[in-house]
């Protein structure tokens, strides 16, 4: 099936913070949509840097692929199989480059890759991925790697996994088909904080009728700064249509 896709992203430090820790891409060419949200760790210095680095190092192999790829005609295992080697070399030059630099700092990292009528995500850490549907609503596609300790008397949720944490990359790989008429919604932590359903609903139905993606990113960006988000905000959206 030929597939395209309706696509916009945005970031924001906030309402609250100086620096903005999140780094986002999303780009298309054709039946090919490649979208990356990374978080860097707020409990490490310098972890701006990490995300950074990371999504750059996305967008970097993306353009090298798109300038050989045919998106019409490309076999999606061995696109989706180079995807994840890339991810795990991003994690080691990143690793490299913190011991190189005596750094502390590592970032989370949601890609999703959309090609034709299949879709993949490798998933680090506690930034998301949703899908809506008109039919069966708002679904989350990823996983939070997140573990809780007893701190101070209180039971506290620290992050699990990271990009940067050790040489060797530990992901959740998703593969899954996707059809015409799909909302793809990924964003990081300062975004699903307070985003809703209807959040959801509301975006399907604006990018169905012609609203431009980037112009929705920032009212959400809006929206949850509005209902009390503290953190930085980043959210990317993918509509799928014929």
């Amino acid at each position: 099936m030929i597939m395209k896709f309706i696509t916009g992203c945005a970031t924001s430090a906030g309402g609250y913070r100086r620096v903005n820790q999140d780094s986002i891409l999303l780009d298309t060419k054709e039946s090919f949509a490649f979208g990356v949200v990374c978080d860097g760790i707020g409990g490490l210095d310098n972890s701006e840097l990490a995300s950074t680095f990371v999504a750059d190092a996305a967008a970097e192999w993306y353009r090298g692929l798109v300038e050989w790829l045919e998106p019409e005609t490309a076999a999606t295992e061995i696109i989706f199989s180079h995807l994840r080697d890339a991810a795990e070399d991003w994690n080691y030059r990143l690793c490299e480059y913190i011991r190189g630099e005596g750094l502390r700092c590592g970032t989370t990292m949601s890609c999703i890759s959309l090609l034709r009528d299949s879709g993949l995500i490798i998933h680090v850490g506690d930034s998301r991925i949703y899908r809506y549907r008109r039919d069966s609503g708002l679904d989350q596609l990823t996983v939070d790697m997140v573990t809780s300790k007893m701190s101070g008397g209180r039971m506290k949720t620290y992050l699990a996994n990271f990009v940067g944490r050790q040489d060797e990359l530990s992901y959740l790989p998703i593969a899954f088909d996707i059809s015409p008429d799909e909302l793809y919604i990924f964003g990081s932590d300062g975004f699903y904080h307070k985003f809703t359903e209807q959040d959801a609903e509301r975006v399907y139905y604006n990018l169905s009728h012609g609203d431009s993606p980037k112009a929705l990113c920032h009212e959400l960006i809006s929206a949850m700064i509005s209902r009390g988000e503290h953190d930085n905000i980043s959210v990317g959206l993918i509509y799928t249509c014929r």
